[in-house]
């Protein structure tokens, strides 16, 4: 609508000059999707018969996401902009034996953690809207990303016992998942504040 732009530099300038909070930009955007991964992998033969291998998998990543701009009458600014953030580490121990040619035993032993959170790319600040002319300006750390985290332990346990028996294996084992979250979710944690 007519206006728009001269009631964003508005509302900005009165962010900034007033309050002291720079907005961001209402017209450009730099989003990152970054990855890093690491592998490490120990092989040790403790016997002919008795192999074992430890490994080490990490992965961080972050993927930033416009805020919402879902509809042709909101115009939010860069401040808006939030980040998913995840830390992954996985280590696994793997014993396996040969005890004959008719028995074997593979043992896993794993624990993995993963850590995401959900922030803002500008700090600290409430969700501002301000509706003027038949828009709606949005600014601000985005109200469901203020406090928003999950964290998830998972310890596995795997052992499987094989006979072989000609052109037959017969495998019993077991498998465990323990499993622990945490989930931190505080809509509005920093404020929320509409205007117009």
């Amino acid at each position: 609508p007519a206006g728009t732009e001269a009631n964003a530099i508005k509302i900005y300038n009165v962010l900034k000059n007033t309050y002291g909070y720079d907005a961001g930009s209402y017209n450009t955007y730099d989003t990152e999707t970054p990855s890093s991964k690491m592998l490490l992998r120990f092989d040790y033969n403790l016997s002919e018969n008795h192999k074992l291998t430890l490994r080490h998998n990490y992965t961080y990543g972050y993927d930033d996401k416009l805020g919402n701009r879902s509809s042709n009458n909101t115009l939010s600014f860069g401040s808006y902009n939030y980040r998913i953030k995840d830390i992954t580490n996985s280590t696994v121990l793997q014993l396996t034996s040969t005890f004959s040619n008719k028995i074997s035993n593979e043992l896993i032993v794993g624990y993995t953690s993963i850590r995401d959170r959900r922030a803002g790319t500008t700090g600290i600040a409430p969700e501002i809207r301000v509706a003027e002319g038949g828009v709606t300006y949005t600014m601000g750390h985005e109200r469901y990303s203020q406090a928003n985290e999950l964290d998830q332990d998972v310890f596995e346990i795997t052992d499987n016992f094989t006979y072989y028996a000609g052109d037959h294996a017969f495998t019993i084992g077991t498998h465990n998942e323990f499993s622990s979250f945490r989930n931190l979710y505080l809509a509005d944690y920093y404020g929320y504040m509409y205007f117009t």
